[in-house]
Formats: C-alpha cells, structure tokens, sequence
C-alpha cells in the first residue's frame, strides 16, 4: 500500500499495488535495497 500525503491539499490517496508475488524479486524500504523473501528482510534489520 502507498500514501501520498500532499502538502498543497488536505487530501490522502490511497494506492494498492497488485502485482502477484510471483513477479517481485526485490523491496525498497527505508533501510535500503533487498531480495524479496524473509532472509533478504532480516539482513536489512539486524
């Protein structure tokens, strides 16, 4: 899910990605670049 908080409205969009797992092989979070699975997840929170 994807929040697109606007500073010039006092509006919220909501977006909701529905790609299947299947396709993602990687995730971008805050704490950097992974593989998609529960080890590449870990290695970014240690």
């Amino acid at each position: 899910m994807f929040i697109c908080l606007s500073s010039l409205t006092s509006s919220k969009k909501i977006y909701y990605d529905v790609t299947p797992a299947k396709y993602v092989t990687g995730l971008i979070t805050e704490k950097g670049i992974c593989e998609a699975s529960e080890k590449g997840l870990k290695g970014l929170f240690k």
